[in-house]
């Protein structure tokens, strides 16, 4: 679309994170039902030095649509909760959800863990009681699980195997702990954003 403009670019990678950091200030004021929390975890998602990369460096698209679509998944969420809560059954919800997380693992494959974070969010905001929440998260996470499936399914048609890409010639306990390094090194530019 912008073919080498590389402002029409940052322009869109800078809308998007204009639309999640409205999903994140919907999404916790209809959590905790509190508009100063919502304002504060809103503007820390807007300026924190951290999401610079993502919307500077413009192949960081991926990430900043996977982030859409969980954000997008969990408010899906929460308005199924909101549903049930009324006495309705928010299929619709549970339908949105599973287009939300379909089109966050065609973004970033990273997308498969929103299963587990969408009944983590149903489990833990629930007003339902323990007993009641079985039932109805699984209907939230089971068409999750089966799509996931028939996307690995389709992985291993057609790459033939589920995990692709460059493997690295070191060994997978090297990698772990070169994985494990940078993870601490974002926890760290998180507090302390500075060079």
């Amino acid at each position: 679309v912008y073919h080498f403009s590389a402002w029409g670019w940052h322009l869109t990678n800078l809308l998007l994170h204009l639309i999640n950091t409205i999903l994140v200030w919907i999404l916790i004021r209809r959590t905790f039902n509190d508009e100063k929390l919502a304002w504060l975890a809103g503007l820390i998602y807007a300026f924190h030095p951290v999401a610079g990369e993502n919307i500077n460096y413009i192949n960081c698209r991926s990430s900043i649509l996977l982030a859409t679509f969980v954000l997008a998944g969990l408010y899906s969420v929460s308005r199924l909760m909101e549903a049930e809560e009324n006495g309705r059954r928010g299929i619709g919800w549970i339908a949105l959800a599973d287009i939300f997380f379909i089109l966050g693992v065609l973004s970033k494959e990273g997308c498969a863990v929103f299963p587990g974070i969408a009944f983590l969010y149903y489990w833990l905001f629930s007003r339902k009681e323990n007993r009641e929440k079985v039932l109805p998260s699984a209907y939230l996470i089971l068409p999750m699980l089966i799509l996931l499936a028939g996307y690995l399914f389709l992985r291993q048609i057609f790459f033939g195997r589920i995990i692709t890409g460059p493997f690295l010639p070191r060994g997978l306990l090297t990698n772990f702990y070169t994985e494990l390094k940078s993870y601490f090194w974002y926890i760290g530019l998180f507090f302390w954003p500075v060079n």
